[in-house]
């Protein structure tokens, strides 16, 4: 029997990277609402790998020549 795969979780180091950001950055606009944020403690906090897919998604745009 195969166990369901769990979700990625990344931290805002790796959403950082990926969105070309600082990781404080990211868990301000983790605060803010912005992009959704799992809280697994006090001061720890992780984001779902499709959350951040999602995110990155709806904000492309066209860069025009």
């Amino acid at each position: 029997m195969l166990e369901p795969e769990l979700p990625k979780l990344l931290t805002a180091e790796d959403v950082a990277l990926l969105l070309g950001k600082h990781p404080r950055t990211v868990l301000q606009m983790a605060l803010a609402g912005k992009i959704p944020a799992i809280r697994l403690g006090h001061r720890t906090v992780r984001f779902l790998q499709s959350d951040v897919e999602n995110y990155i998604d709806a904000h492309r745009t066209v860069v025009a020549p």
